[in-house]
């Protein structure tokens, strides 16, 4: 589970299947508004203590978003300010990213260093046959960011949960849209082709 403090007011919650709270899937959570109160709330106050994002005695919506990679994405807005109560916790229905059957899935590093960092993870966690997770992996500089465009995931690799795992500890999913990617070919420059991970893990 990881929180990300996007300001006062806004909180990213990113967590995996095994991480939801009281129920077998988030569609489950989401539908059942006591269960989704009682759970959120317990997840707000881990979140105040972790990264000091305070809710208290304000309303709070909740949109919670069902990634393809199999986790899941919850955002937390910070509303008015209430008198006297307790917050008041609205969750909104889930939601799927769109064209799922994208041949490509791209995350975004804040730097070379956090790329590098995912690299030496892969590495030290024994990360074994990654020509075999994807069929093409290219690193893009673009917009003073660096995007890992993974070309045809190969879901049935027997370390992806791992691999999901690791890599959203040093990058967020941005959009597995075929669209974007053209966008990093035309406007980004190219660091690392054919395979980036394996080519950078030889210098880690």
């Amino acid at each position: 589970m990881k929180f990300e403090k996007i300001n006062d007011n806004i909180l990213r919650i990113v967590l995996s299947f095994d991480e939801l709270p009281d129920c077998n899937n988030l569609s489950e959570l989401m539908s059942d508004t006591e269960l989704a109160k009682s759970s959120f709330l317990r997840l707000l106050d881990q979140a105040g203590s972790v990264v000091g994002f305070d809710t208290t005695d304000y309303k709070v919506k909740i949109q919670a978003q069902s990634l393809h990679n199999g986790n899941f994405v919850i955002t937390v807005t910070r509303l008015m300010e209430l008198k006297g109560k307790r917050k008041v916790v609205t969750p909104k229905r889930v939601y799927k990213e769109d064209s799922v059957n994208s041949a490509f899935t791209i995350y975004r590093f804040n730097s070379f260093d956090d790329f590098s960092g995912f690299c030496s993870c892969l590495k030290d966690n024994r990360f074994l046959y990654l020509n075999r997770l994807v069929k093409f992996c290219y690193l893009y500089n673009y917009s003073n960011s660096y995007f890992l465009v993974l070309n045809n995931i190969n879901e049935n690799h027997k370390q992806i949960a791992l691999f999901y795992s690791l890599i959203t500890e040093f990058s967020e999913f941005v959009t597995n849209k075929e669209l974007f990617y053209f966008t990093l070919k035309e406007h980004g420059k190219i660091i690392l082709d054919n395979n980036a991970l394996i080519t950078w893990q030889r210098f880690c």
